[in-house]
């Protein structure tokens, strides 16, 4: 696949498609957020919950395959307030360098669906996976828990705005959470109380967290793409996005991390 400097609205794009996925799953991300290439850093890093200067700089380079300096970043993203998105568009433009669909897909298919597949598994052989196992049949899901955002990162490139948003899947984690959080409140409050069952309303507080912390669906609950359910509907999804030159809205509301939701990692940008 070719590989092209990306222009200023096409990285804006990105971003913002990378922030409307984020919110579905992280609550840290404000999903009203309005993200413009006027809007300043510091708008940025406050509604994505991002990370200092020196790290999300660190993190940029890493997401977007570029080797600036931490002087460099800092003049890109120092004082935040000052900075503005459109300066880190361009930046981003001209150091980094983004795949754009094949003109041919597998074995010369030079259907929309067949390129966008070509790309997808071009995305998937670098991750190491068994070429064998990469079908239009292959389910989406598992991928989606095992290789996260270095999976969905490289696809959200190729159509920004082109995948319907993610969501977070899994009553039984849902359920630990509210019990987390209830009895947090209730262990504080009977302590204050010097009540004998603070101790054990913390102790299954601290049972409930470590049972979050197990990497399994059942305790992480997974995340999927609605509608999406193999790797022939992604390719279908990421083809009309590119066919329609649809784009994520600048007025749609990158994040933080995916952390226990069932995607490995989450933008590597973020805190």
């Amino acid at each position: 696949m070719t590989r092209r400097h990306p222009m200023p609205e096409e990285v804006l794009a990105i971003l913002v498609d990378q922030h409307r996925h984020q919110s579905q799953v992280d609550p840290e991300a404000d999903p009203d957020a309005l993200l413009t290439l006027d809007s300043s850093i510091a708008d940025w890093r406050l509604a994505c919950d991002l990370v200092g200067w020196r790290g999300l700089g660190r993190a940029l380079n890493d997401e977007w395959g570029m080797s600036l300096s931490l002087a460099q970043w800092r003049e890109v993203l120092e004082p935040p307030d000052k900075r503005t998105i459109r300066t880190l568009c361009h930046t981003i433009s001209r150091e980094a360098q983004i795949e754009s669909l094949p003109q041919r897909g597998l074995l010369g298919c030079s259907s929309a669906d067949g390129r966008a597949f070509h790309a997808v598994r071009a995305v998937l052989v670098r991750l190491e996976m068994p070429r064998a196992e990469i079908r239009t049949t292959t389910p989406i899901t598992p991928l989606l828990s095992k290789y996260g955002w270095r999976f969905l990162s490289p696809c959200l490139r190729f159509a920004p705005g082109a995948l319907p948003a993610l969501k977070h899947v899994g009553r039984f984690r849902r359920a630990l959470l509210f019990a987390l959080g209830v009895l947090m409140v209730a262990g504080i409050g009977l302590a204050l109380l010097k009540s004998p069952l603070a101790a054990l309303s913390l102790i299954f507080a601290l049972t409930t967290m470590l049972l979050l912390w197990i990497p399994h669906p059942l305790f992480r609950g997974s995340l999927v793409l609605p509608g999406v359910s193999t790797l022939g509907d992604l390719a279908a999804c990421l083809a009309r996005g590119k066919g329609g030159e649809q784009h994520a809205s600048p007025n749609s509301g990158p994040a933080t991390q995916l952390g226990n939701s069932g995607v490995t990692e989450g933008p590597p940008s973020v805190s």
